[in-house]
């Protein structure tokens, strides 16, 4: 009981320290924000107290014991509390059981919490303006670097990860990490952070259907060429329509040709404003950051967009990335686009009774896109994991970076949890392909598409309020009925604006 007391008192702290610095406006002089600092600060030594006497309490319980020799290694920071925030999604649902094991190794205890990504985004906010150093470690994800190393609220590693180089092994990254994770913002040669996860998307199709010889004469039948995974743009909604259908009978479709989820914001910024517009050749803006949503490429690919809404669900304008998950273990879908970490579960045979019945491949390309691409361009994001600056605990925290995204640990995170990391040695770790079969068939997919298909969003200051713009015009255009062609040039402008507002073009 006193545990639970212990702990209540911990979690009612931590929720009035965060609804306070919510409610802070972002003025240095504010008193709201003062409030908040204090509240947060109360809250963390609260925390750090009920945490020590609950340690105490259980070692005088006879509570589990240190391994001898983590006992005999020196632990310089042992009683040091760190505290994560992570987005709600796969890669991080195993941090929390993991940590336990470098809490052995080093003394150093870390609390995360995990928050979907809109709601993460707003409470990593909060806290950074609050300057407290409440969270030292954060995931965070590569669009939103820009905005938060011009506001200098991460801490630059550079020199650490010369210091500790030959550790961290540097060249065992997936190369593209490093472009799209790290150097972006106002300080192109600045480093802030290291690499735990690159992910992507990629067209997932139901085997069920595209090898059933009965759909296959009916799809030939009526489109003139063999059902297989599509390749083009055209192939893709060709391959929606045919699927879509009622299959009972009831006058309700309930099987879908294809989902992509499009929720307003970074769902809906990211589909729409990215994987389409890049697949059809539209550019954000150019090499000289002129907005360039003019172009005539980027209307063709919100009109191919709109014609394939056609064959997915009303329910996708309220999906995060990982709604429609159960539509594809339901059978309500043929195909989908998953982020990698997705796709990776649909083969688990853990989550589903047919891992077999799901086939990967890199999503659909526009043929006449104007850039050279015989593949669809995916949006390439995944995790960083980065120090805030007002961090009071940085040596602390820089050893959780280096363990969390170490070999080992991604090892262990792959076999143990079917979690791929940013490391080149997993993926042919031959430990990995035995706990996982179908590695042998997802991983060619998935790498290409990290290291070819793969684009990273605008990595410039103001880079989120870019992708909001998207976001929220894509919404408005797909479930709002608004007119595509005004809707895109009113974006076009008030994207030039935002850069020019940042210093990105004059």
């Amino acid at each position: 009981m006193k545990s639970k007391n212990l702990w209540t008192l911990v979690i009612l702290g931590v929720i009035l320290a965060l609804v306070a610095t919510q409610c802070a406006p972002p003025t240095e002089d504010s008193a709201a924000l003062e409030e908040a600092r204090a509240e947060v600060a109360a809250a963390q030594a609260t925390a750090e107290a009920a945490l020590a006497e609950a340690e105490a309490a259980k070692a005088a319980a006879g509570g589990e014991a240190m391994p001898a020799e983590a006992e005999d290694k020196p632990k310089p920071y042992e009683g040091t509390v760190l505290r994560m925030l992570a987005p709600y999604e796969p890669v991080s649902w195993v941090i929390p059981d993991m940590v336990n094991e470098f809490y052995k190794e080093t003394g150093i205890r870390v609390a995360v919490d995990l928050l979907p990504g809109g709601a993460m985004l707003q409470k990593m906010v909060s806290e950074f303006q609050a300057e407290t150093g409440f969270y030292d470690v954060f995931r965070e994800s590569p669009s939103w670097i820009p905005d938060h190393t011009a506001a200098g609220w991460l801490e630059p590693v550079n020199d650490l990860i010369e210091r500790d180089r030959d550790e961290i092994d540097v060249d065992d990254f997936i190369s593209s990490v490093w472009g799209t994770h790290t150097m972006v913002g106002l300080f192109p040669d600045q480093i802030w952070g290291l690499p735990l996860n690159v992910t992507t998307r990629i067209l997932v199709y139901d085997r069920q259907l595209f090898e059933d010889p009965d759909e296959q004469a009916a799809f030939k039948e009526q489109y003139g060429y063999d059902l297989a995974p599509p390749k083009t743009t055209q192939e893709w909604l060709d391959m929606a329509e045919f699927f879509t259908r009622d299959t009972d009978g009831d006058g309700e479709i309930d099987l879908w040709g294809h989902i992509s989820p499009q929720k307003q914001g970074f769902p809906a910024a990211t589909w729409g404003g990215q994987m389409l517009a890049w697949t059809f050749g539209c550019e954000t803006y150019d090499e000289n950051f002129n907005a360039s949503l003019d172009d005539p490429r980027c209307l063709e690919s919100w009109k191919f967009g709109l014609e394939l809404n056609q064959y997915m669900p009303d329910a996708v304008h309220a999906m995060e990335f990982y709604d429609h998950f159960t539509w594809a273990l339901d059978g309500r879908m043929a195909m989908g686009e998953f982020l990698d970490s997705w796709v990776q579960k649909l083969w688990d045979p853990n989550e589903t009774d047919e891992p077999g019945r799901f086939g990967a491949a890199l999503m659909p390309f526009y043929p006449d896109n104007g850039r050279g691409h015989v593949a669809g361009q995916s949006n390439l994001a995944g995790g960083l994991i980065a120090m805030n600056a007002h961090s009071k605990n940085k040596e602390a925290t820089w050893e959780f970076m280096k363990w969390i995204t170490s070999k080992e640990t991604a090892r262990r995170f792959a076999t143990e949890h079917g979690i791929l990391f940013s490391r080149k040695s997993i993926l042919q770790d031959p430990n990995v392909l035995q706990v996982h079969p179908a590695m042998p068939e997802l991983l060619p997919v998935m790498s290409e598409a990290w290291e070819v298909t793969g684009k990273a969003a605008p990595n410039v200051p103001g880079a989120g309020a870019i992708l909001g713009v998207l976001g929220d015009t894509w919404s408005q255009v797909a479930a709002g009925g608004a007119d595509p062609e005004q809707a895109l040039l009113d974006a076009n402008a008030e994207i030039n604006r935002i850069l020019e507002e940042q210093g990105v073009k004059e």
